[in-house]
């Protein structure tokens, strides 16, 4: 059997031969079962790794057996997100409290969409110690994993379930709502999140383009968790526990569950923060300082003008005149 005959029959193999990356073809081992089944019998020349992102008939294209190759390679690298671009969009006023939840969720605790839209309060425990807990029990794995809930994500959960959430929705949150869900009250689809999420990257001046042709994803917000994490010095062998799960495949993380607090320690690395605003005080140049001196002079000059005569009745109730004076700084809101 040849990788000719797998090409031909698997309708997911068949994408990249339509411009799409290997990353997206799945279901080899299917693949491989139809063209065995279509042949009846044949002789392996090429073979085809089962469990492999994907196979085609081009061998500079079959490289798919030893990673992910995406059709357009410049997207991935240009999808991820700078620690300020990060916390800005967990951090801004000018999007929707909700959708910076959710965003926070996909951020700070490394879920997928699925995931995160899917979440409730009742998932989310925050008894636990060091860190609160969210628990996943349907993931794209199909494996159950607990995530810790990172300390500025802990920050975020709770400000909107004391206050954001019934704003929002119009009554407090029972322990079956979703945290985050439509305003409808439904759970948010992946297409019309993904529509919603270019539109608050323009809205706040991020760039919204990655690569030729795509746009920058929410679920790169789950890439950028890991990518910072790995910066920041978390241990790859845990921190996959915490975006992943354990392996099924793999035996010794069949038999081996890593302790709360090492898990929790790894996700407590990642050194991200939450945006507020501050007013600070800027030094006066001597161009400024000048026309603050002719500003307060003219207020001056037109208070003496329009300056009544002392009062002779204190009590009468007129307002008492006082000297206004222009500031002295300039100040101006600035994002930590």
């Amino acid at each position: 059997m040849t990788t000719s005959h797998v090409s031909r029959k698997g309708n997911g193999v068949s994408k990249a031969s339509s411009g799409q990356g290997l990353a997206s073809c799945r279901h080899s081992p299917r693949v491989v079962g139809r063209g065995i089944a279509s042949i009846g019998s044949g002789v392996c020349l090429h073979p085809v790794k089962i469990g492999s992102v994907g196979c085609a008939a081009d061998p500079a294209v079959l490289v798919a057996a030893e990673g992910v190759i995406d059709a357009d390679p410049t997207w991935r690298h240009e999808a991820i997100y700078t620690r300020a671009e990060a916390e800005q969009l967990v951090s801004d006023p000018r999007l929707p409290a909700d959708r910076r939840v959710l965003y926070g969720l996909k951020l700070l605790g490394a879920l997928r969409h699925g995931e995160a839209s899917g979440l409730t309060w009742a998932t989310y425990d925050t008894a636990t110690r060091p860190l609160g807990a969210i628990h996943l029990g349907k993931t794209k794995s199909r494996m159950p994993r607990t995530v810790p809930v990172h300390p500025v994500l802990a920050r975020i959960l709770a400000a909107w379930k004391l206050g954001g959430w019934a704003a929002t929705y119009g009554r407090p949150p029972r322990a079956e709502d979703l945290v985050c869900p439509t305003r409808a009250g439904l759970r948010r689809k992946p297409a019309a999140s993904q529509v919603q999420f270019v539109e608050d990257l323009e809205t706040i001046g991020l760039r919204s383009r990655a690569g030729a042709d795509r746009n920058r994803r929410g679920h790169d917000l789950r890439r950028t968790f890991i990518t910072l994490a790995r910066a920041d010095g978390a241990l790859d062998g845990l921190l996959r526990w915490v975006t992943h799960g354990p392996r099924p495949n793999e035996m010794l993380d069949v038999y081996s569950s890593p302790p709360w607090e090492s898990l929790c320690a790894e996700v407590s690395k990642l050194r991200l923060e939450l945006r507020a605003g501050e007013v600070v005080q800027l030094p006066v140049t001597a161009a400024v300082g000048a026309a603050l001196v002719q500003s307060e002079q003219a207020i001056e000059m037109s208070l003496k003008k329009e300056r009544p005569q002392r009062d002779s009745n204190p009590r009468c109730g007129l307002p008492t005149w006082r000297r206004i004076t222009a500031a002295s700084h300039d100040l101006r809101w600035l994002d930590r």
